[in-house]
């Protein structure tokens, strides 16, 4: 399917905006283009019409139009179209035989785009003749037919509407935002409680609420061997995750983890944890989410004690994608930088300088009513460690930790309760296991876990 062009009505109707109904004229879209308007055409690098796009680009950035549904995609639209001139003008008759155009009453042709995402603008010549407010209008018409939802992306008068929503001088986001409501698909409609529960276990990184989180785990170790804490029993997480830079779906969101452990029955502060959490832009089905997050560590006499009194700066990345709406795959990365831990206990302290690690994981959701179930696969990898006591130091080797896991959901209207245990599997050396990676947040100790979280919504 094919896209055409923008009318003149846009740009007359932001000098005469009671004029702009009357001056709407339909589109008509056809597959018979054959690209012969574009015979004798030169990219755009500078001049008015591209300094009218960076104008576009500054406009829709500074009303943050990316945190409204169906808006998402605007920005990249404006900001990675390619921008061509054509060598000659051409008229409503003659792109009436390619299948596909719009003109205004006077038949002039100002610009040209296929309905769908990257695809190239091409200007005529006669767009020279248009006033910079008139151009910065003409690109963001172009761009909405490229990133708009596909059922509505190719309607005239939605795009015509909508462009004169965001050209307004006095728009602003909320007012845009109510506007355009009643133009966009039900599917992209905002989701009740009860749907952003069922969202918060397929998608815990992507729904459109604020969270508040709590959560207890549990550590045990099958081996002979002792986990470098096996003291630590159990642990109580509080997390809260907000998005004050616009929605979640599109906004840049606030994480705050604190926990405490029980230790041989006494309760001891675990690290701070604070993030940042941003969805990526993609035109794809996929859905891409990155994050950043440091770790401090407690100056505890536990920590100080142990190989686990270390910072965590880490590095993630995560990538959704849906069957159906019941039916989610998600894969993800995360990296660890390196850093080091002080083991206070002895006279001499022993230092543990850890080397990258990388965690890998793939997990598949899926919903039955207010009931979900999931199961991962997991795998962590530790590159070199070296342990310094004095004089001495010691230099263990890269370590691999396959595990596996299952996750049970259930979810009310406005809070979520899920379990889920995660269970470590054969080791490169069957003497380690989840203390290796000196993160107590994240992966604990022993080779099982078990974790209850409950989630509230709004």
């Amino acid at each position: 399917m094919f896209m055409a062009i923008t009318k003149s009505l846009l740009m007359l109707s932001l000098c005469l905006p009671l004029a702009a109904q009357d001056l709407m004229a339909p589109t008509k879209v056809g597959n018979g283009d054959n690209g012969a308007d574009l015979e004798g055409f030169e990219k755009l690098e500078s001049g008015p019409i591209v300094k009218a796009r960076d104008l576009a680009i500054e406009k829709v950035r500074a009303l943050n139009l990316r945190s409204i549904r169906g808006l998402g995609n605007l920005q990249t639209e404006l900001e990675k179209s390619d921008l061509y001139i054509t060598k000659k003008d051409i008229n409503d008759r003659e792109l009436l035989k390619l299948g596909a155009f719009e003109s205004d009453r006077m038949g002039y042709i100002y610009a040209r785009t296929f309905a769908r995402p990257y695809a190239a603008t091409r200007f005529f010549p006669v767009a020279k003749s248009l006033g910079q407010d008139q151009l910065v209008a003409l690109h963001i018409h172009e761009a909405l037919h490229r990133s708009l939802p596909q059922s509505i992306r190719e309607d005239e008068k939605v795009v015509s509407a909508i462009t004169l929503e965001i050209v307004n001088p006095d728009a602003n986001r909320d007012d845009i935002e109510k506007s355009i409501a009643s133009y966009m698909p039900k599917e992209l409609e905002p989701t009740s409680y009860n749907s952003a529960g069922r969202s918060f276990f397929l998608e815990e990184d992507m729904i459109q609420r604020n969270v508040f989180e709590y959560s207890y785990g549990a550590f045990f170790n099958d081996k002979d061997e002792n986990s470098e804490l096996t003291n630590i029993n159990e642990v109580h997480h509080l997390s809260s995750k907000l998005y004050p830079f616009g929605g979640s779906l599109s906004g840049t969101g606030l994480g705050l983890s604190m926990g405490w452990y029980d230790i041989d029955s006494q309760k001891e502060v675990g690290p701070l944890s604070l993030s940042l959490q941003h969805q990526l832009v993609t035109s794809t089905r996929f859905r891409l989410f990155g994050f950043i997050e440091h770790s401090i560590a407690p100056t505890t006499e536990m920590f100080e004690q142990s190989s686990f009194n270390r910072d965590l700066t880490k590095l993630g990345l995560k990538m959704y994608s849906f069957k159906n709406k019941n039916l989610q795959l998600i894969n993800s990365l995360v990296i660890t930088v390196p850093s080091s831990a002080t083991d206070k206990r002895l006279s001499t302290p022993v230092v543990y300088d850890y080397g990258f690690q990388y965690h890998a994981n793939a997990t598949l959701r899926g919903l039955i009513g207010p009931f979900g179930l999931g199961g991962f696969l997991d795998y962590a990898i530790a590159e070199e460690r070296t342990v310094t006591n004095g004089s001495f130091q010691t230099i263990e080797d890269r370590e691999a930790l396959p595990s596996v896991g299952i996750e049970l959901g259930y979810f009310a209207e406005n809070f979520n309760v899920k379990l889920s245990t995660r269970k470590a599997l054969i080791s490169d050396s069957q003497d380690i296991d989840y203390s290796r990676f000196g993160d107590i947040k994240d992966f604990g100790v022993g080779d099982q876990n078990l974790k209850l979280g409950v989630s509230v919504l709004w």
